[in-house]
């Protein structure tokens, strides 16, 4: 069973564990390597919508983290918000986990955020996580380059 939350202070190893996969640095704004006090920072004094426009949820399965979802640019008069997602470890991944993941952060995000727009940026080589966004009603808007990549840019109008 999955289960998704905001990350806590608690959860600064898993954070810190995901976000120096070097795989990862290269569709983030902010690449690694993070060290464990730039990662308890974030976590104690900027993990907060409201405040900062972003926020790390973990991904739970059965209790045991295995991912997480980040979310970014919140725009509150504009009703939208950027997300993105992360599971690392292999023997979590094409199971099924990181669509119900992201079913279950769109209905807090449209019930609990009254969100009406997310968007996300794939690169072109990413097929799977292009297929995963894609299944899930996103709509590619348009390509770009960024780092030296074509990005898809995608929608979801809630």
């Amino acid at each position: 069973m999955i289960q998704i939350r905001k990350a806590e202070l608690t959860d600064w190893r898993w954070i810190y564990q995901w976000e120096n996969f070097e795989s990862l640095w290269e569709v983030t704004e902010h690449p690694g390597p993070f060290t464990s006090d730039e990662i308890i920072q974030f976590l104690t004094q900027q993990n907060d919508l409201k405040k900062h426009k972003q926020e790390r949820w973990l991904i739970q399965l059965y209790q045991e983290p295995i991912g997480m979802i980040d979310l970014f640019e919140w725009k509150k008069k504009q009703q939208s918000i950027g997300i993105g997602i992360a599971i690392p470890d292999m023997q979590f991944r094409r199971r099924g986990y990181a669509k119900e993941s992201l079913q279950k952060a769109i209905a807090i995000l449209q019930d609990d955020w009254n969100i009406k727009t997310i968007h996300c940026n794939i690169q072109d080589n990413n097929q799977g996580s292009l297929s995963l966004f894609v299944n899930l009603g996103f709509q590619i808007i348009r390509q770009k380059r960024w780092n030296g990549h074509i990005v898809h840019e995608l929608s979801l109008s809630l």
